[in-house]
């Protein structure tokens, strides 16, 4: 990194700093640095691999108990039980869905590995984050991260004043999230209150949609073969046997109707009824509940619950729908241009391919906290469009509102943080560059980091095991892998040892601000 010293204050994990001269009290400062210069020199530029977020979500044959210490029941499901976990060498909370393989037939596997294949892909504040799957011969364990603020009716239930600018703080971040499942071609299909969670129980904690296992990739011709989803929040054209972008909007619009009025616009004592009243598409403000809801959040719910798909709104047009953007104002307001982050973001420099990859892995792994919280708030604040990533333009906004603009290459930017080539910041991402790794990288994380890659338990990471790590298909140059292994193998025996391993990932602490001597 090593461009902005000022913003990189803050207690070091001595341990690691120690550890770093330790292994360098042999070599002059002169000779220490030059590893970590040397380093810096073969720029991750030179190999144009992309990393994608999908190759963090290891899957794994063993027992989940040698990793996580599996607590308390949290949830029932038809076929699975949440439980906490405890990762038995990071001490994270997780979430697990453990499921008996005796107790699902094989297409059922199928939909709950796609489930993991779809959350793999999306990299959003507002949607569950899988971590890693575990299987052994009787179960099948899939580690996401944990919600421990409940469900979102349950918080509307225990509120003591819900009022419409809390309605649409949390439509807002619902519908983020929709932008972003549907841009990349994916339809939810199941969106109700039970699936949307808050990450803890803090007032302003963040919402976080769950539970993919009926969502799907869809093209303008695509067709149900059987009906799915939950009776009041089924659109009307899915009862007709079809489905598009449009069908996750209906379901947001029936959620807001239930927490302006409590009750459902569509109601029944059998599904029969509900789908009837469906079909036809009416519904009213006509009850006493509606006296006070302002006719900005009605006109919001008469578009989205428009039966005409042509005419009803989508996920982005609904996002920024005057009653969405006006209300949600002190959500945004609360979420101001974090200077420190956009600074650390100008700032970020990773010393080789393998030392970026395992930053943003050891990051899509690390668990809430405030720092992570207030980066999420900085990430907010600059997406504009509120699709999950920052392109140019709104980098350059960002640096515009804090008179920093003119100093700052955006471009420069994209090259060092943007890893898997997409042309946009994306959230972990942006995480990985400005969160403070002097005060978060810690030893157990590389070691947890390092046995990751170290998949044949040897001790030393090899070609194969950095193509595994990152998702090779087969298709990339030998000489790809050979580039990425040799940028971290110190002492030239073509593997990387753990303790070549931690001073390349230290080094990155060394390029900003330790003082060797």
């Amino acid at each position: 990194m090593g461009c902005c010293n000022d913003t990189l204050n803050g207690s070091i994990d001595h341990g690691v700093v120690d550890y770093f001269k330790e292994n360098h009290k042999e070599n002059s400062k002169e000779s220490s640095q030059k590893i970590f210069h040397s380093a810096l020199q073969k720029r991750i530029s030179d190999i144009l691999y992309p990393i994608l977020r999908k190759a963090f979500v290891h899957s794994y044959n063993g027992s989940i108990d040698e990793t996580y210490d599996i607590q308390e029941i949290l949830g029932l499901g038809g076929i699975s039980t949440v439980r906490r976990a405890i990762h038995i060498e990071t001490n994270f909370q997780r979430a697990v869905k453990i499921i008996a393989k005796n107790a699902i037939s094989e297409t059922q596997k199928i939909m709950l590995l796609d489930e993991v294949d779809t959350l793999k892909i999306l990299d959003h504040p507002n949607i569950i984050r899988v971590i890693e799957i575990i299987e052994d011969t009787s179960k099948l364990n899939i580690v996401t991260e944990l919600c421990t603020g409940g469900e979102l009716f349950e918080r509307i239930l225990n509120s003591r004043q819900f009022t419409e600018n809390t309605a649409a703080s949390y439509m807002f971040q619902i519908l983020s999230g929709l932008i972003h499942i549907h841009s990349g071609g994916f339809i939810h299909r199941d969106l109700k209150p039970e699936n949307i969670l808050f990450l803890n129980s803090n007032a302003d904690s963040p919402l976080k949609i769950i539970d993919f296992g009926v969502s799907k990739r869809i093209s303008e011709k695509s067709k149900l073969s059987r009906l799915i989803g939950t009776a009041y929040y089924v659109a009307p054209e899915m009862i007709e046997g079809n489905i598009n972008y449009k069908c996750d909007v209906w379901s947001c619009g029936v959620i807001l109707y239930i927490m302006l009025c409590g009750n459902p616009p569509f109601n029944g004592n059998t599904e029969e009824v509900i789908f009837s009243k469906i079909t036809r598409g009416v519904f009213n403000f006509s009850s006493k509940l509606w006296t006070d809801i302002s006719k900005e959040a009605k006109d919001l719910i008469q578009k989205m619950l428009c039966k005409d798909v042509e005419k009803r709104l989508s996920a982005v047009e609904a996002w920024n729908h005057p009653w969405v953007q006006t209300r949600a104002k002190k959500l945004i307001e609360d979420n101001p241009i974090n200077l420190k982050a956009l600074k650390k973001l100008a700032c970020f420099r990773a010393t080789s391919r393998l030392q970026q990859a395992t930053l943003q892995y050891i990051a899509s792994n690390l668990t809430a906290s405030q720092q992570i919280e207030e980066l999420r708030k900085a990430f907010v604040s600059l997406d504009k469009n509120g699709d999950g990533h920052l392109s140019a333009n709104e980098l350059r906004l960002g640096y515009e509102t804090i008179s920093l603009s003119s100093s700052i290459k955006i471009d420069e930017i994209l090259k060092n943080c943007d890893s898997d080539l997409n042309g946009l910041i994306d959230y972990n991402e942006f995480i990985t560059a400005t969160i403070n790794w002097q005060k978060d990288l810690s030893h157990e994380l590389l070691e947890n980091a390092f046995k990751a890659y170290d998949k044949d338990k040897n001790g030393t990471i090899s070609v194969n095991e950095i193509k595994m790590f990152l998702g090779g298909d087969g298709t990339e140059l030998d000489s790809v892998w050979a580039k990425i292994l040799s940028d971290a193998d110190i002492n030239g025996d073509g593997v990387i040892d753990l303790e070549e391993f931690k001073i390349i990932m230290l080094s990155h602490i060394e390029g900003t601000s330790l003082d060797m001597s």
